[in-house]
């Protein structure tokens, strides 16, 4: 019997973030931050190797973020759930330990 190379299963991270873009007029300003994140997704991947899986990821995020300014009634904050998907690489180190590099994106729904 051949070894299966396909793998899937599911996945849940958080993270606290702080992460912030800020802009001037030299008059007025904004600041738009992301304070935290968090994700449930399933992954679908491939062995290319005995010990590297390349592999999609698709599922639901939540994240905080706040947009302050000097205009009057542009200050915001609110935790919002969009969708997200990804595309991602990881090596097993050991019987304990991988690596992987990921992209993910936030589709706004």
């Amino acid at each position: 019997m051949a070894d299966c190379q396909i793998i899937y299963g599911w996945e849940a991270d958080a993270s606290i973030a702080d992460m912030n873009v800020s802009v001037s007029d030299g008059i007025d300003w904004a600041k738009f931050s992301v304070d935290w994140m968090a994700t449930v997704r399933g992954r679908v991947g491939y062995l290319l190797q005995p010990s590297l899986l390349a592999y999609a990821t698709a599922g639901l995020g939540m994240y905080h973020a706040e947009l302050s300014s000097s205009v009057p009634g542009y200050n915001i904050s609110g935790t919002e759930t969009d969708l997200v998907f990804g595309l991602g690489l990881e090596s097993k180190w050991s019987h304990t330990t991988s690596v992987r590099v990921e992209y993910l994106g936030f589709q706004r729904r």
